[in-house]
């Protein structure tokens, strides 16, 4: 079994597998998603996707899991947790941006209401995922408004909401338009915007 401790021990064939199931329910919804068909794209047999992974949902949370060392690896590097900034959220964002724009089958899953609305676990993942970014943002954005740096006549948690919302209408907006735009340049327009917007 893949657990939070192993997930990102993989396999080539397991990395191949994951990919393919990124791309698999960009195109097709998560209904598309089956492991017979994931091995028909791959090209290998049914049983041979069982060796790698036990279930669907096994694959999904490799995904899902994944998404978030790669996060926390980047905010471990910066030292974010005590000395983040601003600067830091807008790296962070941008980082994300970067992936999606590099992956954009990978927006499709993350912000995919169908694929986890009849899956527990699968969208208690993506909550915690959240959490955590928010979580992070908040404690952020609250030292930076006790160093008088933002504004604090509006909350460090709304001012965290404000922000992940934002961001979220552009990677859907974007997804749903066939990436047919710049999404780093509407990102940091955004960015901006919001700043002028909180910054003392």
């Amino acid at each position: 079994m893949i657990t939070k401790e192993n997930f990102l021990n993989f396999t080539k064939r397991q990395s191949e597998i994951i990919d393919v199931t990124i791309d698999l329910i960009a195109k097709g919804g998560i209904q598309n998603f089956t492991m017979k068909s994931l091995a028909e794209d791959i090209g290998i047999s049914e049983p041979a996707i069982y060796r790698h992974f036990k279930s669907k949902l096994e694959i999904l949370i490799a995904i899902l899991e994944s998404v978030r060392e790669d996060v926390q690896k980047v905010d471990s590097q910066n030292d974010i947790y005590k000395k983040g900034t601003m600067v830091d959220i807008d790296k962070m964002l941008q980082m994300q941006i970067q992936r999606f724009i590099q992956k954009p089958s990978l927006a499709s899953i993350i912000f995919s209401e169908e694929i986890f609305q009849n899956e527990k676990q699968l969208s208690n993942a993506v909550l915690e995922i959240m959490n955590d970014r928010c979580g992070l943002m908040e404690m952020i954005i609250q030292r930076e408004q006790d160093l008088a740096v933002i504004r604090n006549d509006i909350s460090a948690h709304t001012i965290t909401q404000i922000i992940m919302g934002t961001v979220r209408f552009l990677v859907n907006k974007w997804n749903l338009s066939g990436n047919e735009y710049d999404l780093n340049q509407e990102y940091l327009e955004n960015w901006a915007a919001v700043s002028k917007m909180i910054m003392v």
